[in-house]
């Protein structure tokens, strides 16, 4: 068995992948449904909790600073 690891660096040096357009993505199959895989009252939810931990990580921040000085 070899052990000896391939040397990639050339090759990932050179990979160059152009900028994702979104507008050239198509789907591969037409089984696909046609309703968002989130629903929106998770997606609320969700942008909710996300909304709550900004804000309280920003306080922590700004208390901390204050706590500093």
């Amino acid at each position: 068995m070899n052990t000896n690891q391939d040397d990639t660096t050339s090759s990932i040096n050179s990979l160059q992948l152009s900028e994702l357009d979104p507008a050239s993505i198509t789907a591969l199959s037409d089984n696909l449904a046609n309703t968002p895989i989130i629903p929106e009252f998770l997606k609320e939810s969700v942008n909710v909790v996300l909304s709550f931990l900004r804000k309280n990580i920003l306080n922590l921040v700004i208390n901390q600073r204050q706590n500093n000085n």
